[in-house]
């Protein structure tokens, strides 16, 4: 019996994304059933649509944006998964051609969400969507391969200030940020594979949790608008690797921070909740918009300084 690990994901580049926390791979495979008249039973099986996808969950937030940007990029040149061989006690060597490497050669990255809260490290939700290339299936695997590179973890963030038209939200507990990306794909008449594939919708919001009621307040009830010039600005705050003393997070003024930014759309209290004797959290959903079809709406910052 053996059994595998995961390992690292690479993106043409070479750009290294080795901070796994989870991974799925899924085969996307859409059947059809066929069923003669007055049948209960099937008598015909086919694969109606395949559409190959893999996610994974990442705390290595700067080098992620540094690829995706803030909504995502398209491939056409091999991106690797790999699946590492475990031993007794540890893995095999990585050197050892002992491995599995899933490959796609076409298709789309994209970010599906990121999180960054006050006490753990944030963590990013992507998705990448393989196509068919013309020559490649959409997914290969190979066995008995050496696997790239070392592995480490270098990246780790928590919540940093979060600014909305200039002004700062007191006591931020979490802040997610959701693409609301849907994608479109389209197959030609001779393959289940689509050879196609596109961004159809693009709808990202930005929501802070507070212990602060006062948000509330601030808002009313019906929520503002965001001013066009400073907007919603969150930012990640960079751990200190291998913690000396009380020196727990990087410089501020040092940029290795990283930040999300939306300057236009409206911002309101979509609830205020509590249970109990638990603080009452205020949550603030920004919802953001461009203001024309060009507009990139959410900008990031790998090289942030904090304010």
């Amino acid at each position: 019996m053996t059994i595998s690990r995961l390992d690292l994901v690479e993106f043409p580049g070479p750009v290294y994304v080795k901070q796994i926390t989870n991974q799925d791979w899924s085969s996307g495979i859409q059947s059809m059933m066929g069923y003669s008249g007055g049948s209960i039973v099937p008598t015909f099986g086919a694969h109606e649509m395949q559409i190959p996808e893999v996610t994974f969950t990442t705390t290595q937030l700067a080098t992620l944006l540094g690829f995706t940007g803030p909504r995502g990029v398209a491939f056409a040149s091999a991106v690797n998964t790999y699946q590492k061989l475990a031993g007794t006690v540890g893995n095999v060597a990585r050197l050892t051609a002992s491995h599995q490497r899933a490959q796609m050669t076409a298709g789309l990255v994209y970010l599906r969400s990121l999180e960054l809260n006050n006490q753990n490290s944030g963590t990013a939700e992507v998705a990448i969507v393989s196509v068919y290339d013309g020559s490649n299936d959409p997914i290969v695997i190979t066995g008995s391969v050496a696997l790239p590179t070392s592995i480490e973890d270098t990246e780790h963030f928590r919540s940093g200030p979060v600014y909305i038209n200039g002004s700062s939200v007191a006591d931020v507990t979490r802040v997610r940020y959701e693409t609301g990306i849907e994608i479109y794909t389209q197959n030609d008449g001779d393959s289940i594979w689509p050879d196609l594939i596109a961004i159809e919708k693009f709808e990202p919001t930005i929501t802070i949790e507070s212990t602060a009621v006062s948000a509330f307040a601030g808002t009313g009830i019906d929520g503002l608008a965001l001013n066009g010039s400073t907007g919603v600005i969150a930012y990640g705050r960079k751990r200190t690797n291998n913690q000396a003393g009380g020196v727990a997070f990087v410089s501020g003024a040092t940029g290795q921070h990283i930040s999300l930014a939306g300057l236009n759309g409206r911002y309101f209290v979509s609830d205020l909740s509590g249970n109990g004797a638990t603080p009452i959290n205020t949550s603030i959903r920004c919802e953001l918009t461009g203001t024309d079809d060009e507009d990139s709406i959410v900008t990031v910052s790998t090289t942030a300084t904090l304010p």
